[in-house]
């Protein structure tokens, strides 16, 4: 024979190390088990995901008719002069005089409303309807506020399934003062 192994040794003198392969066919092996996995997961979440961006009609508006401040309670009516009907309305206020953004969540506060997930709806579907108002007090509990910040909400139909879409185009900010 012309090749011949001896103590592990091929015939250019070289150690052969077998070792090393199997742990380089288990790495190529694991990274391609966590692609397959991640081309799974992927296609999966897409499925809950709107392939388009939902967005309100351009007619969806609110109108803050008044908005009081008595004690530690605010009391603010809101009327829905838009075209087409609304079914909540999402509310955020300032803390500070100087401060730009809304970043207070008031929903938590609502008194006798429907609060769902940082939302205050009217009840099921788009039930406030055109040249129709609302009233809602929150009790504020001591905590000082300087403007409000209204962003409406309505559910649409897309797919065969509805969903809520955020009308951001219609926000409306309103000065308050409750200290």
């Amino acid at each position: 024979m012309l090749l011949q192994i001896k103590n592990n040794k091929n015939f250019f003198g070289f150690q052969m190390n077998k070792k090393g392969i199997s742990e380089m066919i288990g790495y190529v092996l694991l990274i391609s088990i966590a692609i397959v996995i991640s081309v799974f997961v992927y296609t999966w979440l897409k499925t809950y995901v709107p392939q388009q961006n939902l967005e309100c009609p351009e007619d969806v508006s609110f109108l803050v008719e008044g908005a009081v401040c008595e004690g530690s309670e605010l009391n603010i009516t809101l009327r829905n002069n838009g075209l087409f009907d609304i079914g909540g309305y999402a509310i955020h206020a300032t803390t500070d005089p100087t401060q730009e953004l809304s970043t207070f969540d008031l929903s938590p506060y609502v008194v006798g409303g429907i609060n769902g997930s940082n939302l205050i709806l009217f009840g099921s579907g788009n039930s406030l309807s055109v040249d129709n108002s609302t009233k809602n007090k929150f009790n504020l509990d001591g905590q000082a506020i300087y403007s409000i910040e209204i962003i409406p909400i309505r559910y649409q139909e897309y797919d065969a399934k509805t969903r809520l879409v955020i009308c951001s185009n219609a926000k409306i900010k309103e000065e308050v003062a409750c200290s």
